[in-house]
């Protein structure tokens, strides 16, 4: 289970209201290691891009270039994924956005910094805070077990409010058109992993002390 008095308290201000929290005791963490649980994810993909951003599919059935050397993680209900996000490593071809954003503006440590990408939740369970839930869980799991301390992500106006609800800061000056993308403005955002992690931890005092469950 994920919860506990902490995460319930946290839902309840997020969403203002108790779905949330009666689902959060049918959820599991998963780092998406197997072919069954990544295509569980590039499902969600699939489905929610579908219906409300078709240009970013790309004809992989929810899967993309960069997912062959990225790492996948989300918050499975029983077999379904309904929250996901990507973790991509600086490659030999440079981040996952080097080939929309200038390069000044990615001038960033590769060794311990790590784009993150692909954050969705699925449009049933909006409005439960499982956003929030996904990005404690995620930043506990890149500490313990990756060498990256900071993270950036690209990023449309509202994905941009959720992040500086997590303590991650705006690049200033930075409004990136993407013609693929429908025109829509992006931004960047940077955040350093144990801060978000503090951040969070203010709404969820003793959170490590509870029951939580993991894959």
């Amino acid at each position: 289970m994920l919860r506990n008095q902490h995460t319930t308290s946290l839902l309840q201000a997020l969403s203002g209201s108790r779905s949330g929290v009666d689902l959060i005791d049918q959820l599991q963490f998963v780092h998406a290691r197997t072919p069954r649980d990544k295509r569980r994810m590039f499902d969600t993909r699939e489905r929610k891009f579908g219906c409300e951003q078709s240009y970013l599919l790309t004809g992989m059935g929810g899967r993309d270039i960069f997912d062959d050397h990225s790492e996948l993680y989300g918050l499975m209900l029983g077999d379904r994924a309904v929250a996901t996000c990507r973790l991509t490593r600086f490659g030999e071809a440079g981040w996952e956005a080097s080939d929309v954003v200038p390069r000044n503006l990615l001038d960033f440590d590769p060794t311990c910094t790590v784009q993150i990408s692909r954050v969705l939740v699925d449009g049933e369970f909006r409005g439960n805070g499982l956003h929030v839930l996904l990005f404690y869980k995620l930043c506990e799991v890149v500490r313990r077990e990756t060498e990256f301390t900071h993270y950036f992500g690209l990023c449309q106006e509202l994905l941009m409010k959720l992040y500086s609800r997590i303590g991650a800061c705006a690049v200033d000056g930075v409004d990136i058109v993407i013609p693929s993308r429908c025109a829509q403005p992006y931004g960047l955002v940077y955040g350093e992993i144990a801060a978000t992690q503090r951040h969070l931890r203010r709404f969820l005092p003793g959170l490590e002390a509870g029951a939580s469950r993991t894959a």
